[in-house]
């Protein structure tokens, strides 16, 4: 096609372009006109009424421009005759020959430009619409903590948006961002973590990621502040001694609240409240006598690559696996628990939250100070070091069972097993101990303490 030499066509000649007909059958031609390498007018044959006859003398006829490009031979249309006339036909076709010449694919640049006026219409964004737009978007996810994104979301309107509100986001200076973390980084450490890690997300959904983003922490805002560990003392959570948790237990039981059953399940598998509130009857093998927790319902991990979620197996006891079958299908206050999908369902259907479990605390008889949901991870660990019968269940297993990484990030890479066999007793005997019924003898006071 481009090796042999075709004279430029006349307006005249290009006007007269017709398709052919080849054996009696009307089918379309390829004209290559020679005013541009690769340009020819495709014409095709004029269509035809229920009989058969065509319906014009002229069908329709448009622009194409044939080319290889890596070897590859396509094509790229320039639009309908006479509409595109001739001339704009050629300018278009020369400009897609020069583009080629340079060893660029027109269509390859053509999608990247289209790629940045997009990106740059999204940095022209002021920063108060990107961060609402990545609130709302957060909350509409199914089974999100909605509470925690508002609370974010709040810390950002207060400590970032009076500065940097109605400023494009694309046009944020890391020096300016930087500034406005330094004032809170060491008043409000905790707060001042959240702000940085909600700004990141709205960058990223904003589409500056990586090195354009400038709230991202490793190497970046690490380099200019510290991390939060090294100077704030993060506050234990209050936990109830591990002696009293029988006792705990035995009221649990008679409290006859949808919180009361999901705190049951917290206590006995060492969960974190957000994951048995998403906890689902598909998650639990009952053969196996296994909770497999999907990353999705898990905390987070940070990592030198980031933000990682990494799934966990955790083994049952009976007494869990004849717990979980007894509330099956059971209403209680305050929700029901469910035959399939989610276990724990609110009394509107939907999920259950923190607060739910937190409740049954002052019911119980309980104060709040002195007792906490997430305090019962604590209770367990404190009874597995104090082990009365010195069964030496070990350092590395009692942290899988808590779904902790262990140690540095090298070692979690040569540690990976989840240990479910060897940790299947500590769980068995830890559930013994919740059911045993009464207080251990040692160190009574506390349970005057508890209820203080």
């Amino acid at each position: 096609m481009a090796n042999r030499y075709i004279p430029p066509m006349s307006d005249s000649k290009i006007r007269s372009l017709r398709h052919q007909t080849v054996n009696g059958v009307d089918k379309f031609k390829v004209h290559f006109t020679g005013l541009v390498d690769g340009l020819a007018l495709k014409c095709n044959p004029p269509q035809q009424d229920e009989t058969g006859n065509p319906l014009s003398t002229t069908g329709s006829r448009s622009w194409v421009l044939y080319y290889s490009i890596g070897g590859k031979a396509t094509t790229k249309g320039f639009g309908t005759y006479p509409s595109t006339s001739t001339a704009e036909a050629v300018r278009r076709g020369q400009e897609w020959r020069s583009v080629l010449a340079r060893g660029i694919d027109p269509r390859e640049e053509g999608k990247e430009k289209t790629k940045q006026l997009k990106l740059k219409q999204k940095y022209q964004k002021p920063f108060s619409v990107a961060a609402k737009d990545w609130h709302d978007w957060q909350i509409a996810r199914p089974n999100t903590r909605k509470r925690d994104y508002t609370s974010k979301y709040g810390l950002i309107k207060k400590h970032m948006l009076p500065e940097l509100g109605d400023r494009p986001i694309g046009s944020i200076e890391y020096e300016e961002g930087l500034s406005l973390l330094k004032a809170i980084w060491e008043k409000i450490p905790p707060s001042a973590w959240k702000v940085q890690g909600g700004c990141k997300q709205i960058f990223d959904r904003a589409g500056l990621k990586g090195e354009k983003n400038i709230f991202q922490w490793t190497g970046n805002l690490d380099e200019d502040l510290p991390h939060p560990d090294e100077f704030h003392q993060r506050v234990k959570h209050p936990s109830l001694n591990w002696r009293l948790v029988p006792e705990f237990i035995e009221k649990l039981q008679d409290y006859e609240t949808i919180g009361a059953k999901a705190l049951m399940l917290h206590i006995l598998t060492v969960g974190r409240s957000e994951t048995i509130c998403l906890a689902a009857w598909e998650q639990i093998d009952f053969d196996n006598k296994v909770w497999n927790r999907p990353p999705e319902i898990m905390k987070a991990v940070q990592t030198k690559k980031g933000s990682v979620r990494y799934p966990h197996s955790q083994p049952l006891s009976d007494s869990t696996i004849e717990f979980l079958l007894s509330i099956k299908g059971q209403k209680f206050d305050k929700g029901y628990v469910s035959e399939e999908g989610l276990i724990f369902r609110g009394s509107k259907g939907g999920r259950i939250y923190d607060v739910h479990l937190s409740d049954c605390i002052p019911g119980l008889g309980y104060k709040r100070k002195k007792v906490t949901v997430h305090g019962f991870r604590s209770s367990f660990k404190d009874w597995s070091l104090d082990d009365p019968m010195n069964r030496n269940f070990g350092e590395l297993i009692t942290e899988k069972c808590m779904a902790h990484q262990i140690g540095d990030e090298v070692r979690n890479t040569y540690a990976a097993t989840e240990f479910v066999t060897r940790r299947r007793p500590i769980i068995d005997e830890w559930c013994k101990h919740c059911f045993s019924g009464k207080p251990v003898a040692d160190n009574v006071s506390d349970i005057s303490e508890a209820r203080a």
